[in-house]
């Protein structure tokens, strides 16, 4: 009943949520030095865990006696997500169960062997996205069967969320330590967020941006910067961009990622030659401020990860008080294409 990759296809969709730009100058990479010390303690606070999984129980609603007549009827609904972009053959099931289908849904379990006898039924709600099924225990279970393979056939959406925090030296450094005994950093992530609600650290950029396993994907919140080089122009990228390339492993939970991130912590510096030649006019330069981090990481769903940090630079704030840095975590969350719940 598993449907092929190749009836599936890929997507790749980026989109920006939020993006602070910060600034631009000279090109350098910086991952930031680790200080080894007491680890911090991380506070307990609630916080997002992303969308919720597939839901599905094998078992028909209420208790059933030993005894029962297997020609019972009972009923069973099912939740069928609005993205239920599973495909028969050449048709699509997120038509097919909508209203004006060419096959009806009694049609797309018959085509699977389910046998719908006297007073069985199978009735859909193209707009609460409901399918409410009328059977017999041992066809039920059929149908169950049936939906729960088109949900393990899809490949499965990965929603990635790049953060970037600023906060003074000491509260990074000691994240860092606190990180690198583990596998998940959410904790990190969550005393990062008390920092942010205490004002001991700030937001200073977001992006997301969605993909599949093998589809590299990349996201962009920044501006084209014009500037002359010796009598020609040039145009660079000034903002901040993430690129992933994920890949599920084969149990279908862990991910490998590379993933590339450049962030401008100011705007381009211009600044004229101080002597020019004899006959020649002062030339402009400009210095780009950009941070870049290249990381391969393992990840897991609903994950977060502190992939790196930097000094900032660029701005009078920066060299005004050089105790500031601003760190960098990555979430990742699988999320099912479809979802089924069962109701009584």
């Amino acid at each position: 009943m598993n449907l092929s990759r190749e009836q599936l296809g890929l997507f790749c969709v980026p989109v920006v949520l939020a993006g602070a730009l910060a600034g631009c100058g000279e090109g350098s990479d910086s991952s930031g030095e680790k200080e080894k010390g007491q680890a911090i303690s991380l506070p307990e606070i609630e916080v997002w865990r992303g969308p919720a999984r597939f839901v599905a129980s094998p078992e028909p609603v209420g208790s059933v006696p030993d005894d029962a007549d297997p020609n019972s009827l009972y009923i069973n609904t099912y939740q069928v997500s609005p993205n239920f972009p599973a495909r028969i053959g050449n048709n699509d099931v997120g038509e097919l169960f909508s209203q004006g289908a060419r096959q009806s849904p009694k049609e797309i379990f018959e085509s699977y062997g389910i046998t719908f006898g006297p007073g069985a039924t199978v009735v859909t709600g193209s707009q609460s996205g409901q399918l409410v099924v009328r059977q017999t225990q041992e066809q039920m279970a059929l149908v169950e069967a049936v939906l729960e393979s088109l949900s393990e056939s899809q490949q499965r959406n990965l929603h990635f969320r790049m953060e970037i925090y600023q906060m003074p030296a000491l509260h990074a450094l000691k994240l860092q330590q606190s990180a690198e005994s583990e596998g998940d950093h959410r904790g990190e992530w969550e005393a990062t967020l008390r920092l942010l609600e205490e004002g001991t650290a700030e937001l200073v950029t977001a992006l997301t941006l969605s993909s599949r396993s093998g589809q590299r994907c990349r996201a962009v919140d920044g501006r084209e910067w014009i500037f002359s080089t010796g009598g020609s122009f040039e145009t660079r990228e000034v903002g901040t961009s993430l690129e992933v390339d994920p890949v599920v492993q084969a149990d279908g939970e862990a991910i490998q990622v590379s993933v590339l991130v450049e962030h401008h912590t100011a705007l381009p510096t211009r600044t004229l030659d101080a002597e020019p030649g004899e006959g020649e006019s002062s030339s402009e330069t400009h210095v780009f401020h950009a941070k870049k981090i290249q990381a391969e990481v393992a990840m897991g769903d609903t994950h977060a990860k502190l992939i790196g940090s930097w000094r900032p630079t660029g701005r009078l704030e920066f060299e005004e008080n050089e105790d500031l840095m601003q760190i960098v975590f990555l979430q990742v969350d699988l999320q099912p294409l479809f979802r089924i719940d069962k109701q009584p």
